[in-house]
């Protein structure tokens, strides 16, 4: 990697679903689950898309522990979905290329932190030190929590990253956050594009 270089990217924070993997959950018979779930215990409630299923759960969730209730059917269902998940084209590639070079990364996902570490085991992609899931915040992105967390973390400023994903989460989290971001598998930038970047 080029360490001469001005404005020298110290970190790459990637996205999971969509941007490394297809993760390839069905959120239909998701939303339809949680809605079972809260008929079953008295409570008339609708998941339908588009509204964030976590924002609805946190409506309709008068008790922790019936927000766990819900919560825990989105991990069951994603843990679920690690065994039908494909890698994206040029991802497994991209984080050797980060490893080898001495890059540092993290994995910043709406996904939980458990299924994180599942594709990371299946594909045998090279470990991250730093993941925040799901599990680990109160917002999910766009909201800056889990980015915050991660700057604390690599001790790095807005402006010594890139972001990575997938999403108009990810490009209202960057504009939010003042860290430049590239969208993967659109008109935007390709892993083999961002190696440039790095270089």
């Amino acid at each position: 990697m080029n360490n001469n270089k001005k404005n020298q990217t110290k970190a790459v924070i990637l996205d999971l679903d969509g941007t490394l993997i297809d993760l390839k959950v069905d959120w239909v018979l998701v939303r339809n689950k949680m809605t079972d779930f809260c008929s079953k215990n008295g409570i008339k409630a609708s998941f339908a898309y588009p509204k964030p299923i976590y924002e609805i759960a946190k409506t309709v969730s008068k008790t922790k522990k019936f927000y766990a209730g819900l919560i825990a059917i989105i991990a069951k269902e994603e843990l679920k979905s690690v065994k039908k998940a494909k890698l994206m084209p040029g991802a497994k590639d991209f984080l050797e290329f980060l490893y080898t070079g001495g890059v540092s990364f993290a994995v910043l996902s709406n996904n939980n932190s458990q299924c994180v570490a599942e594709i990371f085991k299946k594909f045998k992609l090279p470990n991250s030190k730093i993941v925040i899931g799901s599990d680990n915040v109160k917002h999910l992105k766009p909201h800056p929590e889990g980015l915050n967390k991660i700057f604390g973390k690599m001790n790095i400023k807005n402006t010594e990253c890139l972001l990575i994903g997938d999403s108009d989460a990810e490009l209202q989290l960057g504009k939010v956050a003042g860290v430049r971001t590239f969208i993967v598998g659109g008109r935007t930038k390709d892993f083999s594009q961002l190696k440039n970047i790095l270089i």
